[in-house]
């Protein structure tokens, strides 16, 4: 997974997205009511097993260390909607990664604090970015009294990374520690999206005249089918959520896909109000329209005033 800068020209169509949203009442169709990291004992611990080794290997570390600017679209729509609710700081950051999102979130509320609960990431998230209030820890334990926050964000679907235990309690520590009337933006993998079906892929056309490319495409299809036979024992699927390899990092992260309705659901029975779901490109998502394009969704929440 790959992010895309929102260029210039983006200006306009999200300015008209973010009119409609913000006259949006709820969603259509939803009913609306310390740096040392130790893991629990839970359903987790294999899933954690698995993604940390993945998150701490040094080339995965150097990419996210190296990334910048939004996602794509759908993220800055939904950032934007979010400050049109009224979301004010102080603002946490969670899976803050290599440090991609803090200047784009500080812009929002200099009252920042970024976590992530992979050590190797927040050492080069603070190289990055001096001075920052960044530190280790599990979104499944926050560290933060009750209603410490008004905004709160989970981008690059971070909130996948953990079983569906795990979500469940993330979702239960970002309502406590937001304020009444806070908000809550986060990215969730489309159980529905036909990308990560596909994990293998064939070379490049140039490649066969490439021999280094061609080694390097041969090993990362190995270590993907490496990967696949290590988690076929983890995989799950139901008709609106599914457990599996992710394809990114050559299928070394196993992560839970959720449909639209189900993650919409889950938001409301942990009392949140579902404000908008957006598609990559920042347009509303139709909850009942083909998501098989969208490898992900982004989501704006709040709790009740």
């Amino acid at each position: 997974m790959i992010g895309d800068a929102t260029s210039a020209g983006d200006d306009s169509l999200r300015r008209g997205v973010v009119s409609r949203l913000s006259g949006q009442v709820g969603w259509p169709g939803v009913r609306h009511a310390g740096d040392a990291m130790r893991f629990p004992r839970t359903p987790d611990a294999v899933t954690d097993r698995i993604n940390t080794r993945t998150y701490r290997a040094r080339r995965v570390v150097r990419y996210y260390g190296s990334t910048s600017g939004w996602l794509d679209t759908g993220e800055r729509v939904a950032m934007e909607f979010a400050c049109s609710l009224g979301a004010g700081p102080p603002l946490l950051d969670i899976g803050v990664g290599g440090g991609r999102t803090v200047p784009l979130l500080q812009a929002i509320s200099a009252e920042y604090v970024g976590i992530d609960y992979v050590p190797e990431m927040i050492e080069v998230a603070r190289e990055r970015f001096p001075g920052v209030d960044l530190c280790v820890m599990d979104a499944r334990q926050l560290d933060f009294p009750d209603a410490s926050f008004g905004f709160a964000a989970f981008t690059f679907n971070g909130l996948d990374s953990v079983s569906e235990q795990g979500r469940s309690i993330i979702l239960s520590e970002v309502r406590r520690v937001l304020r009444p009337g806070g908000v809550f933006v986060f990215s969730a993998l489309n159980h529905h999206g036909a990308v990560d079906r596909v994990l293998l892929t064939p070379p490049k056309p140039d490649s066969w005249q490439r021999p280094r490319r061609l080694a390097r495409w041969s090993m990362q299809q190995l270590q993907t089918v490496m990967n696949l036979q290590r988690m076929r024992r983890l995989v799950r699927e139901e008709a609106d959520a599914s457990i599996r390899p992710v394809r990114a990092h050559a299928g070394g992260l196993i992560g839970r896909y959720t449909s639209l309705a189900r993650q919409c659901d889950e938001l409301v029975r942990h009392g949140f109000k579902v404000a908008a779901c957006l598609d990559p490109q920042g347009m509303p998502a139709d909850p009942g329209g083909n998501h098989s394009t969208f490898a992900h969704f982004h989501y704006v929440a709040r709790t009740d005033s």
